[in-house]
């Protein structure tokens, strides 16, 4: 019954950001669907649409995301959690089939509808979803998260042939000058192939809402001492690194003094948002995810646009994109399992290391004479695993230092984040000339990656393994910076 119930949670996680632009793996989306979506834009509605739009359609669904999801843990409370999913599913599918209209009338219309109201929808949805799921394996979470979150993969995976064999089945090229398709029937199967996608996405949410369930409050027998919550998690109460000044009425356990070799870096679990506000890994999480999102504004735009001069082959580009999608799917399962067994500091800090690398190098391997399509086809995939590992890092992290109770208003604050971050990405990225500087645009994304692997270095894990002694975040000694020695609990 436990198992059934987490795949049809996973079931419904999946459907909603089918089509939605934020999330880690909906980045195959937008990628493919911009240089359409600007191409019809461009020759029907407003000649001065430019690719930088595409740019534009992605923040407006990072804003609408990150407003919504902390809102949703609210919201739930009023109108019901399962009645507050259902309506997500319909705003979901509703987006995809108004952007089939507004497409053909108003920029600033089609712009609500496909970016706006899908990220409103994407938004009031996952994080409860993803809460009930945590609800089941309390302590699977790496796993559970990383199953959850492969359904943005998944999505992108079902729907990038469908929409280039419907939009372009003939490979036509856009213009290496403009980098905008000019094939009048081509341009006007996109309205229709909105339509299908919105019809898939429907029949995908209507199977998941019919199988969606919250865990019964007695499925399973809890050990002596563990607290069962609404939704069904299992509370250990563990140690909590806050400042005593800001909750002196929790009671904190320790079971060795502070400043032994023992970890004192004390793992949270089951914190509310305001005691959050207390520790340092929320402000270091807030800010990891604040430069997250300028590599992802730009890979989610213009993965595809950078290799179009280069390699003028839109089917082959095509393929790269769903093979991106596919190590996307898996990843999300592979650096689940990861995080159960090493935890979520060192992984994050690696593979942001490796995302820095790719980011940096991707604008020169397409212009490697017999070699661009293969380093091409090797990157992308590569780029993507590393999203992936970045984003279930991300969310497991938060979920392990805050507990998985609050999870959705938590992470939501956290989320915020990105609104700033893909507004000020947008702005800049609109008025630049992109065509003329991809690789200083992939350089300075770059280094913002190796920053975010720098800052991952100070992140306090308790869990994190000491058998790789030669990395420094491992030191039992080492705090984060925002901790003071004066700030440290005492046991009480």
């Amino acid at each position: 019954m436990a198992k059934c119930t987490l795949w049809v949670s996973v079931g419904v996680t999946s459907n909603l950001p089918c089509i939605s632009l934020p999330k880690t793996p909906l980045f195959s989306l937008p990628a493919n669907m911009g240089p359409y979506i600007v191409s019809f834009l461009h020759e029907y509605v407003d000649g001065n649409i430019n690719p930088s739009f595409a740019v534009w359609l992605f923040a407006g669904c990072v804003v609408a995301f990150g407003i919504s999801l902390p809102l949703s843990g609210v919201l739930w409370r009023k109108i019901g959690l399962m009645r507050l999913v259902f309506v997500a599913c319909l705003l979901n599918s509703s987006s995809v089939f108004f952007s089939a209209f507004t497409i053909r009338v108003n920029t600033i219309l089609f712009f609500f509808t496909y970016s706006v109201l899908a990220g409103t929808a994407v938004g009031c949805g996952y994080g409860l979803v993803l809460q009930v799921a945590l609800s089941w394996f309390p302590k699977r979470l790496g796993l559970v998260i990383g199953i959850c979150t492969v359904g943005f993969g998944g999505g992108a995976t079902v729907l990038l042939p469908i929409q280039t064999i419907l939009i372009n089945p003939n490979n036509t090229s856009p213009s290496l000058t403009t980098h905008m398709f000019k094939d009048v029937n081509m341009l006007n199967r996109i309205p229709r192939c909105l339509q299908i996608t919105g019809a898939v996405i429907t029949g995908l949410e209507v199977v998941g809402c019919c199988f969606f369930r919250l865990r019964p409050s007695g499925d399973l027998e809890t050990d002596e001492g563990e607290v069962r919550d609404d939704f069904g998690t299992v509370n250990k109460p563990k140690r909590l690194l806050i400042q005593t000044t800001q909750r002196p009425k929790l009671k904190i356990r320790s079971n060795t003094p502070v400043g032994s070799n023992s970890n004192d870096l004390a793992s949270a679990e089951d914190i509310t948002l305001r005691q959050a506000f207390s520790t340092a890994n929320f402000y270091l999480f807030w800010t990891v995810m604040f430069l997250s999102y300028f590599p992802v504004t730009v890979l989610s735009a213009y993965v595809k646009t950078v290799a179009q001069a280069p390699i003028p082959d839109d089917q082959f580009l095509m393929v790269v994109c769903i093979t991106g999608a596919i190590f996307n799917m898996l990843g999300h399962f592979f650096w689940g399992y990861i995080g159960d067994k090493v935890s979520f500091k060192i992984p994050m800090v690696l593979v942001n290391a490796v995302y820095a690398a790719a980011l940096i190098s991707l604008p020169h391997i397409l212009w490697l004479p017999k070699a661009g399509k293969v380093c091409y086809a090797i990157w992308v995939p590569l780029l993507f695993l590393c999203l992936a590992g970045n984003f279930v890092m991300l969310t497991f992290g938060i979920t392990r230092s805050m507990g998985p109770k609050h999870v959705a208003s938590i992470y939501g604050t956290i989320f915020l984040a990105s609104v700033p971050a893909s507004l000020i990405g947008a702005g800049i990225f609109s008025q630049m000339s992109v065509e003329t500087c991809f690789n200083e645009l992939f350089l300075a994304n770059g280094i913002i990656a190796l920053c975010v692997s720098i800052i991952a270095v100070f992140l306090q894990d308790g869990e994190i393994p000491r058998w790789p002694k030669w990395l420094p975040c491992n030191l039992d000694q080492a705090k984060s910076p925002l901790f003071l020695e004066s700030s440290i609990p005492n046991e009480v």
